[in-house]
């Protein structure tokens, strides 16, 4: 026994076992080292008992959240499971998910089988701890082997002071104060400024402002940054321009950042989308809707992909002068919900200059549409 005890200590404090929990992070060092000490201070079980204190005390200060709050999640994991379709099902994680609560975890990934496609989103989790992503991804490579699909989103936003895997994902709320723009978000703040527009650069996760359009249903959106917040009194038109962060979870399962516009019409057209017309898009979308082509102007048709629920209200709202502002004007994924526009151009984020661009685009063709409205009354 004394031999057996022996050996086990000197690979406790091995040299490499130190090597292994700093490139894990330095919480995990930390909490190592502290749980050492305690158990050559006290005892085995005493320093265990004081190892496991400090981690949740070292996980409440990471959270930083409300000490009740951060008690009542350790007890009892938010997840929330949505199924998308038929094999997909969606794994809402909010608040803490660490060592404490990992079983009732276990308890819910085991109620599915295994031939089921199961996304873990972490977007909304404030604190994931080292032993959670280390059983969730020994979960996930047996899942997949055994012929199923398991998937992250989410992690992508959190911090950590490691590049490992496993490294503790805290997803911190820094105060305003202490937020260090980007290059990029001075120049947005400075394009904010010239133009009298507000400019909040803060994670915004309430994205309801999105749910009504076609283009998300498919790619829901996580969260929201860098809002920049404008109107035009003449056109009695309030705008708005931020990033968002949003997940194909038909294609995959990565999360891609775009930049957006979305402007309150003071009145209502026709719901429809409208964007360049593709092989891809074609046959992504043509099991939803067709393509409604307008054969009196076949360069515009080549050009655009146009759809919507009511096409004869949107050839009523596809007027010649309309049709003659897009073949002219810049393309653009172009949606209308019945109340509000959607705007954007690319799959990326935009910088200042196009961003500029994109709010006189919005303008003139709410200019456009206004005209159309006011003809049809």
């Amino acid at each position: 026994m004394a031999v057996i005890l022996i050996f086990a200590g000197y690979k406790l404090v091995s040299p490499k076992v130190f090597q292994s929990a700093y490139q894990q992070g330095w919480e995990q060092l930390t909490i190592l080292s502290v749980t050492l000490i305690a158990i050559l201070s006290f005892s085995l079980v005493t320093g265990l008992f004081i190892g496991i204190a400090f981690t949740l005390m070292l996980h409440l200060y990471k959270s930083r959240m409300p000490f009740d709050l951060f008690m009542r999640y350790t007890r009892e994991p938010s997840v929330k499971i949505v199924q998308e379709r038929e094999h997909t099902y969606l794994f809402k994680v909010k608040g803490v998910v660490n060592f404490s609560n990992i079983l009732k975890l276990q308890n819910k990934l085991k109620s599915l089988s295994s031939d089921k496609k199961i996304i873990m989103d972490f977007s909304h989790a404030r604190l994931v701890d080292f032993t959670v992503l280390e059983y969730l991804h020994e979960h996930a490579e047996k899942y997949n082997r055994n012929g199923g699909e398991f998937h992250f989103t989410g992690l992508d936003v959190h911090k950590t002071s490691s590049h490992h895997p496993y490294a503790l994902h805290v997803l911190e709320t820094p105060r305003p104060e202490k937020i260090r723009l980007t290059r990029r978000q001075l120049e947005l703040k400075q394009l904010a400024a010239n133009n009298q527009w507000t400019y909040q650069p803060d994670i915004d996760w309430n994205v309801s402002d999105f749910e009504d359009f076609i283009f998300f249903k498919s790619k829901p959106v996580e969260y929201q940054k860098n809002q920049i917040h404008g109107e035009n009194s003449h056109l009695d038109v309030q705008w708005k321009i931020c990033d968002i962060a949003l997940r194909n979870a038909f294609i995959t399962f990565e999360t891609y950042r775009l930049t957006v516009e979305v402007l309150k019409l003071p009145f209502s057209i026709a719901e429809f989308s409208m964007e360049e017309e593709s092989f891809l898009d074609r046959m992504s979308l043509i099991a939803e809707q067709k393509d409604i082509d307008f054969n009196e102007y076949k360069n515009f048709s080549k050009k655009f992909l146009v759809q919507g629920p009511d096409e004869k209200a949107i050839r009523k709202l596809f007027n010649p002068e309309l049709i003659h502002f897009f073949e002219k004007g810049e393309i653009y994924h172009l949606e209308s919900n019945g109340n509000e526009l959607l705007i954007f151009r690319h799959l990326r984020l935009t910088n200042p200059l196009e961003i500029a661009k994109m709010v006189s685009y919005s303008e003139k063709l709410v200019e456009k549409l206004q005209e159309v409205a006011v003809l049809q009354a």
